[in-house]
């Protein structure tokens, strides 16, 4: 399914907006649109992709990009087992004050933020594939990077961004609630940064046990 065909089909199944005068136009409908992707793309995890990281002898921190969201795994070439997470305090706690300095194959790998460490600091090339969740970026294509069972649950967001639009005869902010309950019931509440920024610093099994997805 294309954008303009999800816009589409809000405009003739749910707004009753397919007349010449039309209330709201396609470049506000496909904001909407592309919107409501992003949003359930923050709220679950629906799109999953692996990038790869040159790694440097002697470098630990590589940088991650504004759209990745959850760090799923974490693997090094030359190794066959992946790296597991740990935060700052856990790996001081284990391996000493000193632990930044420590030079080995690594094993773990930390994140704040969007810096990625690995650790101990890396004493060959090799390639890091990190495996994560993601909001869509400039490359973003919908019909090949999620799965078309979610598309109609898009139009949920659609339609309540439609019956939010207070200068327009669309108005209809009941309407607009139960369409944002349907989205959300589908994709989950969207959290709050600070929520989402301990949640994806913190190892992915802590992640679990409080039932964070994504």
């Amino acid at each position: 399914m294309s954008i303009a065909s999800l816009i589409q089909d809000v405009r003739e199944d749910i707004i009753d907006d397919v007349g010449l005068q039309k209330r709201l136009s396609d470049s506000q409908l496909t904001r909407f649109a592309n919107e409501a992707i992003k949003e359930a793309c923050i709220r679950a995890p629906l799109l999953v992709t692996t990038k790869t990281f040159k790694v440097i002898t002697g470098k630990s921190e590589y940088k991650l990009d504004e759209f990745t969201r959850q760090i799923i795994d974490v693997k090094l070439s030359l190794s066959p087992h992946p790296l597991r997470q740990e935060t700052d305090d856990g790996l001081s706690l284990t391996y000493g004050s000193d632990w930044k300095l420590r030079a080995a194959p690594p094993t773990h790998y930390t994140r704040l933020n969007r810096v990625l460490r690995i650790y101990p600091i890396p004493v060959v090339d090799d390639v890091l594939s990190v495996k994560m969740s993601r909001i869509p970026d400039d490359d973003f294509d919908l019909d090949e990077d999620i799965d078309p069972s979610y598309y109609d649950s898009f139009k949920y967001y659609v339609a309540y961004k439609a019956f939010s639009q207070r200068d327009n005869d669309n108005y209809d902010p009941v309407k607009a609630s139960s369409f944002l309950e349907l989205f959300n019931s589908m994709f989950g509440t969207k959290h709050s940064a600070k929520y989402d920024t301990v949640n994806f610093n913190a190892p992915m099994y802590a992640t679990v046990t409080s039932g964070r997805m994504c």
